[in-house]
């Protein structure tokens, strides 16, 4: 669940550790989920 609006190119942080960037754009309050972030590995 986004806790603030996250833009195209956030990094997303959970429990601390880097674990994405947002690749469509997220509301607060909305899911974030693989349709919406993917890993900077690739």
């Amino acid at each position: 669940m986004a806790l603030k609006d996250l833009a195209v190119g956030d990094t997303v942080i959970k429990y601390g550790e880097d674990i994405g960037k947002i690749v469509a754009a997220v509301a607060k309050g909305g899911h974030v989920h693989t349709h919406n972030l993917k890993t900077k590995r690739w």
